[in-house]
């Protein structure tokens, strides 16, 4: 393992759960790994707001993000990938999540906007949208709480450029077609100049299963979806019984 430079970690059902606190073990691995100049990477869903309340939170130093699922990266302070939706894919789907009332969330010029509210997003003080100033030609994203069936498949007609990605059993992000995660990496590691054979990276949902698929090493939660465990190279322990630092024992990085 000589040649790894660089760790990914996805953040939700990785590092932490929903109370945004990350573990005794989790936090010492993490700081170890910096110590050794390892580079350190978050690799998420969510948007810079609630990123930076997670680092913020737990007195932690990365080198760089990916965001929004890859639409928004950055590596030592500097933008390296902004994507955007279609406009016109964006409005008409809009259009359909307002008329039947779904809980929307709007990454617009990397802020976020509430379409419609739900409790969840008072954690994060996330205004609600005024419609009549939205940008809809810089849109990343577009969240929505939607399970399988056949709202969600109207959506995806409407959004027919899109992808969607999903991070839990009810919640989705709509992404542009072939831009997720994995892009974001690229981007990343071209800025740095390393390769994903030089990476490990961490990961649970299905938003992570490319960036454990091309990672030299790709380590699946114990807590992870099945078609994570399935790409990855490991499965380690679940979040709350130390995965992390147990991984990065198991693969020689901590005593």
């Amino acid at each position: 393992m000589k040649d790894i430079k660089a760790f990914f970690f996805d953040i939700d059902g990785t590092l932490c759960d929903r109370s945004n606190r990350i573990s005794f073990s989790t936090q010492k691995a993490l700081k170890s790994l910096k110590q050794k100049e390892y580079l350190l990477f978050l690799s998420s869903g969510r948007p810079m707001r609630s990123m930076k309340l997670f680092f913020d939170e737990n007195d932690l130093d990365f080198d760089g993000y990916i965001y929004l699922n890859g639409q928004c990266g950055s590596y030592q302070g500097k933008d390296v990938r902004n994507v955007y939706l279609p406009e016109d894919e964006v409005r008409n789907a809009l259009g359909f999540i307002l008329e039947h009332r779904i809980q929307t969330n709007i990454h617009v010029d990397k802020e976020t906007v509430t379409a419609l509210d739900g409790d969840e997003h008072r954690v994060y003080q996330i205004p609600l949208c005024d419609f009549s100033k939205l940008n809809y030609s810089h849109i990343h994203q577009i969240s929505v709480m939607l399970p399988e069936g056949e709202m969600l498949e109207e959506v995806k007609k409407i959004m027919k450029s899109c992808e969607v990605t999903r991070w839990s059993r009810d919640g989705v992000d709509i992404i542009l077609a072939g831009s997720g995660k994995i892009e974001g990496m690229k981007a990343i590691l071209d800025s740095c100049g390393l390769s994903f054979q030089q990476v490990i990276s961490f990961g649970d949902s299905e938003n992570d299963v490319e960036m454990l698929k091309l990672s030299k090493v790709g380590i699946a939660m114990g807590n992870a979806m099945e078609v994570c465990k399935i790409a990855s190279d490991y499965v380690t322990d679940d979040m709350y019984h130390d995965g992390i630092f147990n991984a990065l024992k198991h693969f020689g990085f901590l005593e």
